[in-house]
């Protein structure tokens, strides 16, 4: 049997060991993680005890924040984007090609031969 707790925001929370349900899927939860489903976007975000936040977008972005201010963010197409804390950015494409973006905003391109 599964149960959820709905809030007039449209949104589910999942607290530790409650079987939860959406889409015909049953998910059981720790006591290491909050799962929270937002229908109007059809968004999950998973909190983790350690503050770290995973976000599953509808269209399968995935992002992780973490608690330094670092986020990942893993596209649908297979390209991963890090943005670090201090405004630097690194992005890697399908390819291989790599481009960082520094503090000062100068961005570098590193193309695979």
């Amino acid at each position: 049997i599964c149960k959820s707790l709905f809030f007039f925001s449209s949104r589910r929370r999942h607290t530790s060991f409650l079987p939860v349900s959406w889409a015909r899927r049953c998910v059981q939860e720790t006591d290491s993680k909050v799962i929270y489903y937002f229908a109007e976007t059809q968004t999950t975000q998973t909190s983790l005890k350690d503050g770290t936040q995973i976000f599953l977008f509808k269209n399968n972005q995935l992002e992780f924040h973490y608690t330094n201010g670092h986020k990942q963010i893993n596209l649908k197409d297979g390209t991963v984007k890090n943005l670090k804390a201090n405004g630097e950015e690194e992005t890697i494409f399908k390819d291989g090609t790599v481009q960082k973006v520094d503090k000062q905003k100068v961005r570098t391109v590193y193309y695979t031969c």
